[in-house]
């Protein structure tokens, strides 16, 4: 008799929820480590596996593929909040656990982001923010201009009142002794600039008199331009049929946030500046959503076009560089579309360069110092000197020819380039710099291969609010300039969101300095940005660029790690991205109010189909 032998059952192993466990365990080692949470953290690391374990379930679930955009935002995220513990502004300790366990915890982070992103896109991509209207008629939309323009001027007027006749700082007071001969002009500030408030200034003196209300006078057309320039963006979304209330949330953006007002009666380069960019940027987005294979230029859009893009190269040192980029970039795209848009770009770009060359030549403008530009490469090798990095005798001779070596330890900080450029200045030795550029760029590339910890920790603490969260002042209050002016001064304000730069301010609002700080705006900028990647036409990708670029040219040039004002052009242009990031239809195509009623499918007869 034979003995029935017993089957084995088989174990089946499901990939997938193996993949959503371990998923699940790698993004709770990543926020244990985020949330400082070291004591305990075998408990916190089970419980958050187990709260992570479902969401990882339906992420990796059947028909969800890789999405290329949730992907990239997701590493890029990872990147910049493990770079954060190299930050001397940050003060966590779990920095060193990141340092030991780094591929654990940037694989964790980047798997927790790719999940959330790619959830968060799919919640977007379900948003639908056009509607079915009828072309708005020249009346409407002059209508709409004006309308938010005097909305935003009505909620603007207390600041101007507060902060009559506007806010100056030293760099104001320096542009203002350019512009009245006191002291030679120089590129140092943008010269375009300077002419705009000589102009203003001199006829403020002519109509009234009196030099507070000829500043007066310039805070209250600056406020005219940068609301104008709000409200172009605002009427271009009406014209292209985004909703109402997506037009009223555009116009809360720029009610809402104190800074705008107070910038609006700022005396600084940036504020026209970011102006600038937004208009810039809106007439890309309008020729780009325009239905047309060719755009039909309007003579109107060509001016504003020409006009805008040499305040855009003119207007800020670092905007000539970034519109170089922008136009390499757009010449290909446009010009399958209208051969004058790139005709116009690049006849603005051409312009500007004979302006910034033989035209200030020609006017005798003193250029900016050769240490200026140097920012990033100067914290560097400050930074190797001041931690005693290795140097061999030939650089450290070098670097003696321009500045004192042994000062700069007690000069050096690591978030602020200007001790050490100044020190440099003081040293009175930049033409020998000048006459050994090629020296000294070949020994500060070899201290950094000497020191790449050093000039890594360097740069990062150097540009660390452009891509981190960090605390910084936003508004600017400055009584030594106002008593150089002769202008009253401001006393503490009665409202507490005005004054962004008090420490006491600070401690009262812990949460809500989050929506001014750069670095979250960044991170809301690239989202944005990878969102606009999983659409088809990767052209419109095109609206971004400008922003991107100028963004980029702080990273190799900012003297400051978070100033606000210099990207303050991402501030006023972030509503057009949100817009875009959410617009998927051409304006010409008919939307249905209400979705289609599906009509019923026949049933089918299995006897009759047989």
């Amino acid at each position: 008799m034979t003995t029935p032998q017993r089957s084995i059952t088989p174990i089946h192993i499901d990939v997938r929820k193996c993949l959503s466990l371990l998923a699940a365990a790698l993004s709770s080692v990543a926020v244990c480590t985020f949330l400082d949470a070291y004591h305990g953290r075998y408990l916190f690391f089970l419980l958050f596996t187990l709260l992570f374990f479902p969401f990882f379930t339906k992420r990796y679930a059947a028909g969800n593929q890789v999405c290329r955009s949730s992907l990239l935002c997701g590493l890029l995220f990872s990147v910049m909040i493990c770079a954060s513990s190299f930050l001397d502004c940050v003060d966590h300790s779990w920095m060193y656990l990141i340092e030991t366990d780094f591929p654990v915890i940037f694989l964790g982070a980047a798997v927790f982001f790719e999940a959330v992103f790619y959830f968060l896109y799919d919640w977007l991509g379900a948003i639908r923010i056009r509607c079915k209207r009828p072309e708005p008629t020249a009346r409407q939309k002059l209508l709409v201009f004006f309308g938010a323009m005097l909305t935003m001027l009505i909620f603007w007027f207390p600041a101007f009142l507060y902060l009559y006749p506007g806010v100056t700082t030293p760099d104001s007071v320096t542009q203002l002794m350019q512009a009245l001969g006191e002291c030679p002009l120089s590129n140092h500030h943008p010269i375009l600039h300077t002419m705009i408030i000589k102009g203003i200034f001199f006829v403020g003196r002519a109509l009234f008199h009196d030099d507070i209300k000829a500043l007066a006078l310039y805070s209250v057309l600056q406020m005219l331009f940068m609301s104008a320039c709000f409200a172009y963006l605002i009427e271009t979304l009406y014209k292209f049929r985004i909703r109402k209330t997506a037009l009223a949330a555009v116009l809360l953006c720029y009610i809402v946030p104190a800074y705008h007002s107070i910038y609006s009666v700022t005396m600084w380069k940036d504020i026209p500046f970011a102006g600038i960019v937004t208009v810039f940027c809106t007439l890309l987005w309008c020729f780009l959503n325009t239905p047309e294979k060719r755009i039909r230029l309007r003579v109107s859009d060509g001016i504003l076009l020409l006009l805008f893009s040499i305040g855009f190269c003119l207007m800020r040192s670092n905007g000539l560089y970034a519109f170089i980029l922008v136009t390499v970039i757009a010449f290909p795209v446009f010009l399958k579309r209208n051969f004058r848009v790139p005709a116009i770009i690049a006849s603005a770009l051409v312009i500007s360069l004979i302006i910034h060359g033989p035209v200030y030549h020609s006017m005798h403008i003193t250029p900016p110092d050769p240490i200026e530009s140097l920012s990033i490469p100067a914290q560097q090798v400050a930074a190797v000197v001041t931690e005693g990095g290795n140097l061999t005798p030939e650089q450290t001779e070098l670097l003696a020819q321009i500045v004192d070596l042994d000062q700069v330890p007690e000069r050096y900080l690591f978030w602020l380039s200007d001790p050490i450029k100044n020190l440099v200045r003081e040293t009175g030795n930049q033409e020998y710099l000048t006459a050994h550029k090629g020296d000294y760029l070949r020994a500060y590339l070899q201290i950094g291969l000497a020191n790449p910890e050093i000039y890594l920790k360097a740069f990062l603490n150097q540009t660390a609010g452009y891509w981190y969260p960090v605390d910084y002042w936003v508004v600017a209050f400055d009584h030594l300039a106002q008593e150089e002016l002769g202008l009253p001064l401001h006393l503490p304000s009665p409202y507490l969101f005005m004054e962004f730069g008090d420490a006491q301010t600070q401690r009262y609002q812990p949460f809500i300095r989050i929506f001014w700080h750069v670095g979250s705006t960044v991170w809301i900028f690239f989202i944005l940005l990878f969102a606009e990647t999983r659409k088809q036409r990767k052209d419109k990708i095109l609206v971004f660029l400008p922003v991107l670029a100028i963004w980029g040219t702080l990273l190799i040039a900012t003297p400051v790690y978070s100033e606000f004002r210099y990207i303050y052009s991402l501030f006023c242009t972030l509503p057009l991205f949100a817009v875009e990031a959410l617009c998927k239809d051409l304006p010409d195509e008919k939307e249905p109010e209400h979705e289609p009623t599906p009509i019923p499918a026949e049933k089918s007869d299995p006897l009759t189909d047989a």
